[in-house]
C-alpha cells in the first residue's frame, strides 16, 4: 500500500473539514417533542387506517390511468424538497452521503493496514529482529490519523443529520399522507413495482435521519428521532408487506 498517498489524501481531507463553518457544540433542538410527534401520529393514523382509503384529493390527482408515472413523479420530488429544505438550513444531502462513502473506504482501509501491520510484527518476530520498525511506526502514524478523521466525519454526519432530520420531522404529516395514500393505490392496482419504489423512497429518508443516534444505546436527546425513524419503518413495513416486532 502506498502510504504517502493515504497521507496526502488525509491533509487534503482535513482541509476541507476545516472549511466548515459548523458550531457542533451549539444544541439542535427539535422541532417537536415526543408526546406531541406521538400524539400527531396518532391523528394521522386514524384518520387514514380507519377508513383505509386515500382523499378525494389524492384519488382526483393520482388514481388515475396515469397514476405509476405521477406518483413515482412526487416521490421524487418528495425527496428533492427534503433536500432543499436542508440545504436552507446549511446541509447538503449530497456532500453527506460523499462523507458516508469516504467513511467506508476509511473503514476499509483501516482493516487493511491493520492486518498489514499484524504481517509486520509477525515477520519480526519469526526473524528475531524488526527490520520492519519504520514501516510499523508509519502504519501506527496513518492509523491515528485516520481513526481521528473518522470520528470527525462522525461527528459531522450526526450533528448535520440532527438538522435534517428536523427538516424531516416538519414535513412528517405530509411524508405519512402523501406515502399511506399511495400504498393504499399500488395495493389497489396490485402494483408491487409502485410499493417497492415506495418502500425505496421510505429508506431514502430514513438515510437521513440514522447518522443521528450515536451508538446503540438509547440517548434521551435522540428519542424523538427513534420514533420518527420507527414510523418511517412502518410505512415501509405496510409496503413491503412486513411486520415490525
Amino acid at each position: 500500500m502506498n502510504y504517502t498517498t493515504i497521507k496526502n489524501e488525509i491533509e487534503n481531507i482535513k482541509k476541507e473539514f476545516a472549511l466548515l463553518d459548523r458550531d457542533f457544540d451549539k444544541e439542535i433542538i427539535p422541532y417537536v417533542d415526543v408526546f406531541e410527534f406521538n400524539k400527531n401520529v396518532d391523528v394521522l393514523k386514524a384518520k387514514f387506517y380507519s377508513k383505509n382509503n386515500e382523499s378525494d384529493f389524492f384519488n382526483n390527482l393520482f388514481n388515475t390511468n396515469d397514476y405509476y408515472e405521477e406518483i413515482s413523479l412526487h416521490l421524487r420530488r418528495m425527496n428533492d424538497v427534503l433536500k432543499e429544505r436542508a440545504a436552507k438550513e446549511g446541509v447538503s444531502l449530497e456532500a453527506n452521503k460523499n462523507i458516508k462513502n469516504s467513511l467506508e473506504k476509511i473503514s476499509d482501509i483501516i482493516a487493511i493496514l491493520i492486518e498489514e501491520y499484524k504481517e509486520s510484527v509477525k515477520k519480526a518476530k519469526a526473524n528475531f529482529i524488526n527490520f520492519n520498525n519504520q514501516e510499523e511506526k508509519e502504519i501506527k502514524e496513518i492509523l491515528k490519523d485516520l481513526t481521528g478523521l473518522k470520528e470527525q466525519m462522525k461527528r459531522v454526519l450526526n450533528y448535520d443529520s440532527k438538522i435534517a432530520s428536523n427538516v424531516v420531522l416538519v414535513e412528517f404529516k405530509n411524508i405519512f399522507s402523501f406515502l399511506t395514500s399511495a400504498i393504499t393505490v399500488a395495493k389497489k392496482r396490485k402494483d408491487e413495482l409502485l410499493l417497492v419504489e415506495i418502500a425505496d423512497a421510505t429508506d431514502r429518508i430514513m438515510q437521513i435521519i440514522n447518522p443521528v443516534f450515536s451508538s446503540k444505546s438509547l440517548v434521551k436527546t435522540e428519542l424523538i428521532y427513534h420514533y420518527l425513524s420507527y414510523e418511517l419503518q412502518e410505512i415501509k413495513a405496510s409496503a413491503v408487506g412486513e411486520h415490525l416486532t
